[in-house]
């Protein structure tokens, strides 16, 4: 693999229900800044994981805000989505389930 084969995802796309470790795992690869939410409840998931909380309309304009602050900073943002799963957003807008079925910081650690 070629350096300039790796890319970071503009966006992350977390469900509101995912395993806090795992979650926390994910982000210790790509760290998130922001985070972009529409209400109290994803307020709660998503402070755990970025120090730094927009809040948007509804879900569309979270999508937009979120896609707009993750370019203009060059970093990753987090948004709250239902579900237990998360997945990836990039540049070109291909979306990427995060497999976090596997995922522990041990095997992090063994897999780099």
């Amino acid at each position: 693999m070629e350096e300039n084969d790796i890319r970071a995802p503009l966006l992350y796309v977390m469900g509101r229900d995912i395993d806090p470790e795992k979650a926390h795992c994910v982000f210790a690869l790509t760290p998130c800044i922001y985070g972009v939410v529409t209400c109290s409840k994803d307020f709660d998931v998503a402070k755990h994981y970025v120090p730094h909380m927009l809040k948007a309309e509804d879900e569309l304009a979270c999508y937009e805000v979120a896609l707009h602050l993750a370019r203009a900073s060059g970093l990753p943002v987090l948004t709250i989505d239902e579900g237990k799963g998360m997945k990836a957003i990039y540049s070109n807008s291909d979306e990427e389930e995060i497999c976090l079925s596997n995922l522990t910081y041990t095997n992090l650690a063994t897999n780099v």
